[in-house]
């Protein structure tokens, strides 16, 4: 096995990345990644972490963007802004 392979951990299915130094600010993760695929930055990703969670978890695999998914996103988002501004008032 290649020795940047031993070290690669796979996130076919989307999430955060934990490994590495939270405290770095140089890329010190190895990842494999498929052609199309999307990587968003740290900053990005810790304001709009929810988002990216949703878009994860309300993905159905060979669905393009059509008007039932984006209404399903929608819904979704809107839920998720729901219980935010209801935990933030206690």
């Amino acid at each position: 096995m290649h020795p940047v392979h031993a070290l690669t951990r796979y996130y076919a299915d989307g999430g955060r990345v934990t490994e590495g130094d939270p405290a770095s600010t140089v890329d010190d993760v190895h990842a494999r990644l498929q052609h199309g695929e999307f990587v968003v930055n740290r900053t990005a990703t810790q304001e709009t972490e929810a988002v990216l969670r949703l878009i994860n978890d309300t993905y159905q695999p060979g669905e393009r963007v059509t008007r039932p998914a984006a209404e399903r996103l929608a819904r979704a988002l809107y839920q998720a802004a729901q219980r935010a501004e209801a935990q933030a008032r206690g």
